[in-house]
């Protein structure tokens, strides 16, 4: 977290094929999957054309790599998490959805900062230090992402970021940042 603050993370840019990060990332996860006892089901985009991104792919797993355990670490056991890839607009969303507690009102707006976790007492179940979410987010942040989440106590949570779509008709390197993005399904 030091190094990312500081600015210390060397970032290997270049294009992401989004579809291809999520299926190497469930496969690389594949054991945390069985450790919790949830299945993860990807809804592969039907047409998958112009799904590039411009970012680094380790750190990229890395962000994967936290939505994934995360969900499965607060999911029930046989539960379902449901990975999507859509194009919104300009952007590229990529979300999981788990099936646990959901997050209550009064931990929403400290999430994503720095050692928090929403139950903070030392019987906790599950595990962590409470840095995930923070890197998940500044990794995000430095490819000009965004991270959200929609929850609802009692039935789940689904995390998700955006990033822009690489624009094919430009020089390669070069990404179309949109003026207003639009959130909207296409």
């Amino acid at each position: 977290m030091e190094k990312i603050e500081a600015g210390k993370i060397d970032y290997d840019v270049g294009p992401v094929d989004i579809c291809e990060l999520v299926v190497d990332a469930l496969e690389a996860n594949k054991g945390y999957g069985e450790q919790y006892g949830v299945t993860f089901n990807f809804g592969v985009p039907s047409n998958r054309a112009n799904f590039l991104v411009l970012g680094d792919d380790a750190r990229m797993m890395q962000v994967m790599g936290n939505l994934i355990s995360n969900a499965a670490k607060f999911s029930p056991k046989g539960a379902d998490i449901n990975i999507y890839a859509n194009r919104h607009g300009a952007m590229m969303r990529v979300s999981a959805t788990d099936q646990g507690p959901g997050i209550p009102v009064k931990f929403q707006s400290q999430i994503f900062e720095k050692f928090f976790q929403a139950d903070g007492s030392s019987t906790r179940e599950k595990g962590g230090t409470g840095l995930g979410l923070s890197i998940y987010k500044a990794i995000v942040e430095h490819h000009n992402g965004s991270v959200a989440f929609d929850t609802t106590v009692g039935e789940g949570t689904t995390f998700y970021f955006d990033l822009s779509i690489i624009d094919q008709s430009r020089p390669p390197g070069t990404v179309a940042i949109p003026q207003k993005t639009l959130h909207k399904t296409i």
